[in-house]
């Protein structure tokens, strides 16, 4: 979707589709900010295509949350009945989490970009030697 693109406003009908996109984006965030939460201390066995790919798709993810908040606004003017307010109460609270955890994503993908495997084998063998000796990079099984 473009800038410019009117988004698809779903009627209050969706709201159980929604519901389920919401839970399971939540589920995926949340296991990949343990993945990569325990990659961070040695960035070295990712590539900079998988660094690459996951800020795209977490930077997207924010945009998407974006537009799923206004589509609740809007059901929420609309007066929707006891259970569908709750519903709603919850999956704003859930795309609060959602994208709290994406843009830690998006944090830890900028650290973890620096010491890629990538930038080990841009080293010269000194440097790598050096950053090695002094602690700033540590061996893999050394850690």
């Amino acid at each position: 979707m473009t800038d410019l693109q009117e988004p698809n406003w779903q009627p209050i009908t969706f709201l159980p589709t929604l519901v389920q996109w919401i839970e399971e984006a939540l589920a995926d965030t949340e296991e990949q900010f343990a993945t990569y939460s325990a990659v961070r201390s040695k960035p070295h066995v990712l590539d900079d295509e998988i660094v690459e790919r996951t800020a795209r798709l977490y930077t997207e993810q924010l945009q998407f949350l974006h537009l799923y908040r206004q589509q609740l606004d809007r059901w929420n003017q609309g007066h929707p009945n006891g259970q569908q307010k709750q519903s709603i109460r919850e999956l704003n609270q859930k795309i609060s989490r959602c994208k709290e955890l994406s843009q830690s994503i998006l944090d830890l993908i900028e650290e973890i970009r620096k010491g890629t495997i990538n930038r080990i084998l841009e080293m010269d063998d000194a440097e790598l030697a050096l950053k090695v000796l002094s602690g700033e990079l540590k061996m893999p099984g050394h850690e």
